[in-house]
């Protein structure tokens, strides 16, 4: 997609999961076997790509940031970048797979399904 530093994956565009890494083929079977959803997978961190993102997210109404990882008094660290760069959309945190953990499809489907603003894989599968 465009110039390699983005992937998208599946055609449901009203609610997309923003993610990087291993658990994009999680993302991935998940949305072979059914799931309405979409996955942006974030190929490059940096240079990040804003404008690929923005184009990308265009039509999108829900987005799910997964992180793998957790900046005290902030957020994830994929979170913060896609947050800064999408002002105007209905943006959800996922903090997955801390300490080595597995992330199942269960888990990732808690978050999609979730009311909440973030969401910890502490609180799940446990």
């Amino acid at each position: 997609y465009g110039d390699g530093l983005i992937e998208l994956y599946g055609k449901n565009k009203n609610k997309m999961i923003i993610a990087l890494g291993s658990v994009c083929n999680t993302i991935e079977d998940m949305i072979d076997n059914g799931e309405k959803i979409s996955l942006l997978r974030i190929k490059t961190y940096r240079p990040f790509p804003i404008q690929e993102i923005i184009q990308a997210t265009k039509s999108t109404k829900e987005i799910i940031v997964l992180d793998r990882s957790y900046s005290y008094g902030l957020a994830g660290p994929l979170f913060s970048e896609i947050s800064s760069i999408l002002k105007n959309k209905k943006i959800k945190s996922g903090i997955v797979g801390l300490g080595g953990r597995d992330i199942t499809p269960k888990t990732i489907r808690k978050i999609i399904n979730s009311k909440k603003q973030e969401t910890w894989d502490d609180t799940y599968d446990t």
